[in-house]
């Protein structure tokens, strides 16, 4: 081979290698450069914080083996990366799509174009977690870290010391949580789970769920759970048939239309607004084949819609209308259903991205509610916590309340089924009414109710109205289908199909009425009893024969007996002659149904039952045994000992009902009765709101009559005017009725109607209007016109021309003036001629005016001085009204204070009381004004001197010179004005020396209750002399409970209490009044520095009978930090040291261990403690930071008595905690260590 030729070779050869090494350089540069960065960057083993906050509310901690993330429950999700990992970068994932972002848009990028495990989608999942990266230096080729896996454990604990926060849980608890039984090696494979590339990544999902299956249930997630589980079981939200068959589900069809109005629109419609005539009887029924153009999907209800004027909106406030029998109820299951388990339908999609919870209130049940106070709490706790007890039931109700306001707790969406039902309810001013508009104002809720009812004058608007329609043909033949499908073996009985087919094509009334859910499903389960040609052409012929259909059923069960006292079979009982084995029931029934119609009850409780049985009763009939077996009742709660009942549908009772009501009729109609019972019938009648037409018609029919007496006539117009359904015509007819007893009747009962439909207002506006119409017809007119709660602009404006009519009859004028009077937010033109009205000669009009501008929730400057000047005006109703009107402003003008002040200086009692009445809901009066004050308390007697002393008792922060004048008032010598000077007092919190010292002196006072507001008064002060803290703590021995109490609360104020005060309060530990025990706690709890005598009178306290005491004392010890030893070693612990240098060890003390539990539980939560039983059961292990105390069991059973009396302990916190151990109620005992804390 030649020389070249192997200088060829050679670089041949030489190129070749360096190729490889060129490659294999390339290949190798990201590890290199990631080497050397790694190596420029020093870490020292400290935990990042990565997201932190003041309102943190868990924490979750673990480790990672290689590079993920694991662990148990406790503080911090804190991250661990693993061998060779760059503490950063490994947390990542590369993202080329930039929608692969669009979940963390709101959350800035750690790195450009990658995902950020920590900080991009934990942080935005879990807002109230610390989370924590742990940067230690885990390089394996370059600079590599001479340290252990054992040392960097012990790094990483030292770290999670330095930041540990508050734990909501011990660490021992974690295995109510955790999987405990699920074990992980060391060799398990992590690779890859550092990495999610979004939050609809599949491993990011599964990560997700097990943090979050970790964390301690807060109170409010407690009570949505068991909202979901109690009340929102599949046995409640079942839909049963009139066969009592159950129908699915995904057979609901439940049509919405859109009922095209916004806002006050969509207001002014439920209140009656115009609308087309509709004379039609489907138009009446609301059964007309429904528009597909309007129909509107459930599920997208809340989606943005655009408004006839082109706007967008986000509807939110939403009402559904609906008739009775159209699905109501039923859409209220449906939507309940598809949002707790419906997880794969379209609704639960769509409405949990919107709202945390929805809570399902069916209206009805707050008839004749009357609770203490009228607020969400009671409602919850009622509605949905009773069963809970007093204590926990009351801690989730409260917390579901507290979370309607708190953005954080997420979106409450509320239903409230069935407006209609307690619409008496939100007419007037009650505390009732008002708390109902507070809960139909909620910014997210769904109202159902049926087309009559209207929602309370004042609400906000509503977003949407809607409206349950009757069913499509189509919907109707396929659930005509599914009803005669065999549901076992899908076999369709086309036969019978078919002639249900042509039975309705060939009525077409029958037809429509049909497309109403509740009558389909009646022809349907009725089909079967008729003969060929026999099918009834009315819906009362079908009613009918559903109820003979339900009684053959009902005599099997009820094991009726024939003449022989054979129990009849179903072979011997016809449809047609049924009812005669079932007289007594029926009767009952009947009674029950006209009994509630007539007093608007619809769930019958067993106290109703009883009262109506009294006067139906049969000696037949056993009321316990029989109502459980009747098919036209049903039970909300049947465990209850004592169940409430309802008609299977309302439709049902007005079917039992109606018989009474046509023999009423009959009764009414039948001149041969007495007087007195024929009046007797015509006031049964007037008790239902509704009465059929033909019924109405005979009514009317019977005013007519030239024959009939003044008496009948009178109470025959009364009940006609209760009635919600009378047309136009009759109205006017009896409005215009010349007999005056028989007009004004029937005025006066339509006029108890607040909601009266807009046709019938654009009739009596006319009548009232009209000057060519008959004086006492338009008085009528605006008489019935005082009860509306919310006038049309257009109602007023014609009430307003009335009133200032001046040539006009002045009988008509006030008339028109009264009509105003449930208006509470009438326009400024009307207050304009309310005003001018005060100066009328008129005393009638001028309390007319009063009356209405009392009720107005705003007024003009000019009209409350106006009303300051009526005053003194010598009518006390206009005195009255005066007073009513001024107190409804929440805040008054200067020059409004100053015309009431005037009045301080009345001849009047009744004026300066007044006066003094409103000025004192005023929070900041000028010192003159409140100068004035101060001399009402010295000069007046009684009511004013109470009164002013109590609007002295408002005012935050009274003037130098007010202060001086009260504290001169301390020394007099009348018991009364000391009393009211030391009230007036009572708020104030930075009194001069002068004064303190005189109420000091007042501690010994003989006047009754004047040392106790004293005390209150001192207690304010947050430096008191101490001549003041010697008098309090005399005070300490008194013989008024009250008063020691009080004392030691007002001792509670001062930091640093003399050692014979803090003695002082160690026996009122013990003292005999709860009270006196309680504030003695909180007083000592405040203290920086305690005696050992003080912590172990408050460990005793921990055992106290009352509840309210043991946790103050629990609080107090709480906050001493240093009392904890002296708390372990009275109950028997000694330190491990100590105890190793004694012969004799410590003998636990159980009782007092179980009196500590709560305390130590609590401790538990701030910092590392726990308590255990050692492997031989030999001794009790108390775990701290500073060393371990040991308490030795005395026999072998001992530590089983300990595990008894924490397990009671347990129980308390279950009530008051988080339940924390529910799943491990009769778990076996663990064997070795046992950590029972």
């Amino acid at each position: 081979m030649t020389l070249a030729w192997k200088s060829m070779i050679g670089w041949r050869a030489g190129a070749g290698l360096a190729v490889v090494v060129i490659l294999l350089a390339k290949s190798l540069h990201p590890i290199v450069v990631k080497i050397r960065r790694r190596s420029n960057r020093p870490r020292s083993g400290t935990l990042e914080i990565l997201s932190d906050g003041d309102d943190v509310e868990f924490e979750f901690v673990g480790s990672a083996h290689s590079t993920c993330i694991s662990g148990l429950l406790c503080h911090s999700i804190i991250a661990v990366h693993g061998l060779g990992a760059d503490p950063d970068r490994t947390w990542t994932h590369a993202v080329e799509r930039t929608q692969e972002r669009e979940d963390i848009e709101q959350q800035p990028s750690h790195r450009p174009g990658r995902i950020h495990l920590l900080q991009d989608l934990l942080r935005n999942d879990f807002p109230k977690a610390r989370i924590l990266s742990f940067k230690h230096n885990s390089n394996w080729l370059m600079d590599a870290p001479l340290k252990t896996i054992e040392e960097i454990g012990k790094s990483l604990l030292e770290e999670i010391k330095a930041k540990r926060r508050p734990r909501v849980v011990s660490r021992d608890s974690a295995v109510v949580h955790a999987d405990a039984n699920k074990e992980y090696g060391f060799d398990t494979d992590h690779s890859g789970l550092n990495k999610c590339a979004g939050r609809e990544d599949k491993l990011y999902t599964r990560l997700r769920t097990a943090i979050d299956s970790l964390r301690a249930p807060s109170l409010l997630q407690q009570a949505d759970t068991l909202i979901c589980k109690k009340h929102y079981t599949l046995e409640r939200l079942k839909i049963e048939r009139l066969s009592e068959d159950l129908l699915s589900m995904d057979q609901c069809y439940i049509n919405l239309a859109v009922v095209e109005q916004f806002g006050q629109d969509a207001n002014r419609s439920m209140n009656g607004g115009p609308a087309a005539s509709a004379f039609s009887l489907f138009a009446r029924q609301k059964v007309e084949t429904p528009d597909r153009t309007i129909q509107f999907d459930l599920a997208t209800i809340f989606n943005p819609r655009k408004r006839r004027d082109g706007c967008m909106i986000e509807p939110r406030r939403i009402l559904i209308r609906g008739r009775a029998g159209v699905g109501k109820t039923t859409l209220c299951k449906k939507m309940v259903y598809d949002f707790t388990h419906g997880t794969q339908t379209e609704l639960h999609r769509s409405w949990t991205e919107r709202f945390s919870r929805l809570l399902w209130v069916p209206l009805r049940s707050l008839k004749g509610w009357s609770p203490t106070t009228y607020n969400y709490v009671n409602l919850f706790y009622d509605e949905y916590f009773y069963e809970e007890g007093d204590e926990y039931g009351l801690s989730l109700a409260r917390e579901l309340a507290r979370a309607l306001n708190d953005p954080q707790s997420g979106t409450t969406l509320f239903i409230l089924d069935g407006l209609d039902e307690i619409s008496h309810e939100l007419g007037g001013d009650s505390k009732m009414a008002r708390f109902l508009k507070r809960l139909f104002d909620q910014p997210n809720v769904i109202i159902t109710s049926r087309p009559s009812a209207k929602l309370p004058a004042g609400l906000q608007d509503l977003d949407l109205e809607l409206e349950t329609i009757g069913f499509y043909p189509d919907q109707v033949k396929g659930y005509i289908k599914n009803t005669f499908t065999d549901a076992k073996t899908g076999e369709v009985d086309h036969r019978t199909i078919g002639k249900v087919q042509s039975f309705l094509e060939s009525h077409w009334l029958i037809q429509g009425l049909v497309r109403i859910p509740i009558q389909l499903d009646a022809l349907c389960y009725t089909w079967e009893d008729f003969n060929p040609g026999t099918v009834p052409d009315t819906m009362t012929g079908i009613y009918k024969a559903i109820v003979q259909r339900l009684w053959v059923k009902d005599v099997l069960r009820l094991e009726k007996k024939d003449h022989n006292g054979e129990r009849l079979t179903a072979s011997e009982i016809s449809p047609s002659s049924v009812e005669d084995c079932v007289e007594d029931e029926i009767r009952f029934l009947e009674g029950l149904a006209f009994t509630g119609m007539h007093n608007d009850v619809i769930d019958f409780t067993s106290e109703h039952r009883d009262v109506i049985f009294e006067h139906f009763k049969s000696k037949n009939l056993l009321l316990n045994k029989t109502l459980p077996r009747l098919s036209f009742l049903r039970t909300s709660n049947p465990s209850s000992k004592k169940p409430d009942y309802h008609f299977l549908h309302l439709t049902f009772q007005e079917y039992f009902s109606e018989t009474i009501v046509t023999a009423l009729a009959a009764l009414l109609k039948d001149k041969g009765q007495q007087d007195d019972v024929r009046i007797y019938a015509a006031e049964a009648l007037g008790g239902q709101s509704n009465l059929p037409e033909a019924i109405i018609a005979a009514l009317v029919g019977l005013l007519k009559d030239n024959d009939e007496g003044e008496d009948i006539k009178s109470t025959v117009a009364e009940a006609l005017g209760y009635q919600s359904n009378l047309p136009e015509v009759t109205v006017v007819a009896l409005l215009r009725e010349e007999s005056w007893n028989v007009g004004r009747d029937f005025a006066v009962a339509l006029a108890g109607h607040w909601d009266l439909p807009e046709a019938i207002m654009a009739v009596l506006v006319a009548l009232l209007k009209d000057k060519g119409e008959d004086k006492r017809v338009r008085c009528r007119a605006a008489q019935v016109m005082k009860g509306q709660l919310n006038f049309s602009e257009a109602t007023v404006a014609t009430l307003l021309a009335v009133i200032k009519e001046k040539d006009e009859d002045q009988t008509i004028r006030t008339y028109a003036a009264e009509a105003l009077q449930g208006q509470s937010n009438l326009p400024e033109a009307a207050i304009v001629v309310l005003v001018a009205l005060l100066e009328d000669e008129r005393e009638g009009l001028r309390s007319c005016a009063a009356n209405v501008l009392g009720r107005q929730l705003s007024l003009t400057e000019g009209a409350v001085i106006m009303m300051a000047a009526l005053l003194k005006d010598e009518s006390e109703d206009l005195r009255s009204c005066a007073i009513e009107a001024i107190w409804n402003q929440s805040k008054l003008t200067e020059a409004a204070v100053i015309a009431l002040a005037v009045r301080l200086e009345n001849e009047s009692e009744d004026v300066r009381h007044y006066a003094t009445e409103v000025l004192g809901r005023q929070s900041n009066l000028p010192e003159a004004v409140v100068i004035t004050l101060i001399t009402l308390l010295e000069e007046e007697s009684g009511i004013v001197q109470l009164v002013a002393s109590e609007a002295l008792v408002d005012q935050l922060n009274l003037p130098k010179a007010a202060v001086i004048a009260l504290t001169a008032l301390l020394k007099g010598e009348n018991e009364d004005v000391r009393y009211y000077a030391a009230t007036a007092l009572g708020r104030q919190s930075n009194l001069p020396e002068a004064t303190v010292f005189a109420l000091a002196a007042l501690l010994r006072d003989e006047g009754e209750s004047i040392p106790y507001f004293s005390a209150v008064a001192l207690g304010r002060q947050s430096n008191l002399p101490e001549a003041a803290v010697i008098a309090l703590t005399a005070i300490l021995k008194d013989e008024s409970d009250d008063l020691r109490a009080c004392a030691a609360s007002a001792l509670g104020g001062q930091p640093n209490l003399p050692e014979a005060a803090a003695v002082a309060l160690v026996v009122q530990l013990k003292d005999e009044s709860a009270s006196a025990r309680n504030c003695a706690a909180v007083a000592l709890g405040r203290q920086s520095n305690l005696p050992e005598a003080a912590v172990v009178a408050l460990v005793v306290l921990l055992k106290d009978e009352s509840e309210i005491v043991r946790s103050r004392a629990t609080e107090a010890l709480g906050r001493r930090p240093n009392s904890l030893d002296g708390m372990i070693k009275a109950a028997g612990f000694l330190e491990s040291e100590k105890l190793n240098e004694t012969t004799n060890s410590s003998s636990l003390n159980t009782e007092l261990v179980e009196a500590l539990y709560g305390n130590l539980l609590r401790l538990s939560f701030k910092e590392q403690f726990s308590l255990y039983i050692d492997d031989g059961y030999s001794s009790c292990i108390v775990n701290k930071p500073s060393g371990n105390w040991t308490a030795s069991f005395e026999h072998s059973t001992q530590h089983e008595q300990l595990l008894a009396v924490v397990g009671r302990g347990r129980e308390l916190w279950n009530l008051r905690g988080y339940k924390l151990w529910d799943n491990t109620e009769g778990e076996d005992v663990l064997e070795g260590q046992q950590s029972i804390l």
